[in-house]
């Protein structure tokens, strides 16, 4: 999620099972049996794109009935 501004060895800060779900929030899913970050955007009443935060990776679209999102990033904490 470098596009993001999230960096390698970044530590990310969740809010665990949101209610609602913003366009253009980071939220955090599994995919393929992966926990991963990815921006979320609806598409239409029941679908959501989501999209990775570097180039080289295509968008999915998931439904929302298949789609279980474990946090939404609220924060972020670097070390220097």
């Amino acid at each position: 999620m470098v596009s993001a501004g999230i960096l390698d060895g970044d530590i990310v800060i969740l809010k665990s099972h949101p209610a609602y779900i913003a366009s253009g929030d980071i939220v955090l899913t599994e995919v393929n049996g992966e926990n991963v970050l990815r921006t979320c955007y609806p598409v239409g009443q029941d679908s959501y794109e989501l999209r990775a935060g570097n180039i080289a990776s295509k968008a999915m679209t998931a439904k929302k009935a298949d789609f279980h999102v474990k946090g939404v990033v609220i924060g972020l904490q670097r070390f220097i």
